[in-house]
């Protein structure tokens, strides 16, 4: 299952404290950003909402699921990982409120950054996939682990989103029964 152009947007913190609060939202970009930064002691975190209709699954059992992102940068300064959370966001497009300078993991526990290799398609598994929504949109909230500690640098991961020119946008690959 992939999004619609519409469909994916990230949320920024930034700020003198860590983790900021919520300052802007950003959508119809070629990359989607996943951060937890410090720069000359300015702090910001971005989270990025991916929304798949996975309507088309109504009437089925989901056996597994993975998302499929093509990785364009990853940094890793303090040894974080990436994480995921099911998640229903109060409007969308998202806005402030679906911002979190911490963030779930009941999708991503959590994948070492270290772990993810750039220019590829890194295939994440997906836990607790009896919460993906067989009548409607299923949401994840992707963030950094790190909000216990403060950042030394910088700490992202990057990849394509819906609208990239040259690569594939977020995917959804679902296993499922009758």
């Amino acid at each position: 299952i992939t999004l619609a152009a519409s469909d994916d947007i990230y949320l920024v913190g930034e700020g003198e404290d860590h983790p900021p609060p919520y300052d802007w939202r950003a959508f119809d970009d070629t990359d989607l950003y996943v951060v937890r930064q410090s720069w000359d002691e300015w702090y910001t975190v971005y989270n990025t909402l991916l929304r798949f209709d996975t309507s088309a699954l109504f009437g089925k059992i989901v056996t597994g699921a993975y998302l499929a992102i093509r990785l364009t940068n990853r940094v890793d300064t303090d040894g974080y990982a990436l994480r995921g959370e099911y998640y229903t966001p109060t409007t969308w497009p998202a806005d402030g409120a679906d911002y979190t300078g911490a963030g779930g993991n009941n999708a991503i526990a959590g994948i070492p950054l270290d772990e993810l290799r750039n220019g590829t398609v890194n295939v994440i598994p997906l836990e607790n996939v009896e919460q993906i929504n067989t009548s409607g949109y299923t949401v994840l909230r992707l963030t950094l682990t790190g909000e216990e500690t403060t950042p030394t640098g910088v700490n992202q991961v990057r990849f394509a989103s819906s609208e990239h020119p040259d690569f594939p946008g977020p995917a959804l690959l679902v296993a499922y029964e009758d």
